[in-house]
């Protein structure tokens, strides 16, 4: 039986998050997911504020726990990125995720994964107004915390340049015609 796609999954995740935590507004409260997780994942996820490096990074400690910590030295929009994808990584490693088809981990593709995954969890088409696409860049990227422009121009990972996920590049604010400073995140 072949495996769902990694868009139906990450798609299916951020409708199960957005539906549990009961959130119908941007932006995404990445850090209540974390501190709240669901029942079946409090052993797999909580959220330390306070890496001295990088920007987030998923971690299972010796006693089991599953933590995402994150840098505090990095702007708000970059660490609710960083921590979006550590969600990610996260759930690879628990068992559910694992039954649930998404990728053992680690893979060669996980940050691609991850990135695409915290993209579709920040930003969700659920969540885009009606008029999205006539609303400035900056106001749209604030209603949702997230930058305007991505550290590399339109990178391989957001595009299906080369990519292993060929729906990466479908139509989303950050990526449609007349918004060529790439996607919301570096």
């Amino acid at each position: 039986m072949a495996l769902p796609s990694l868009e139906f999954l990450c798609d299916s995740l951020v409708a199960i998050l957005l539906d549990y935590y009961g959130i119908d507004q941007p932006p995404v409260p990445i850090r209540d997911i974390l501190r709240s997780p669901p029942p079946d994942l409090t052993g797999d996820l909580s959220l330390v504020e306070g890496l001295p490096f990088n920007d987030a990074l998923w971690i299972r400690l010796p006693n089991g726990q599953g933590k995402v910590f994150a840098n505090l030295d990095i702007s708000e929009h970059e660490r609710r990125y960083a921590m979006a994808r550590s969600l990610f990584t996260g759930l690879c490693y628990t068992k559910g995720g694992r039954a649930a088809g998404l990728p053992y981990a680690p893979n060669d593709n996980l940050n691609a994964q991850a990135t695409f995954f915290a993209r579709r969890l920040l930003i969700p088409d659920d969540l885009l107004p009606p008029d999205w696409q006539a609303m400035p860049l900056g106001e749209l990227a604030a209603l949702f915390v997230a930058q305007t422009e991505c550290s590399t121009p339109l990178r391989a990972d957001c595009l299906d340049v080369g990519s292993p996920y060929p729906t990466l590049g479908r139509a989303h604010p950050f990526y449609a015609p007349g918004r060529e400073n790439g996607p919301p995140f570096g």
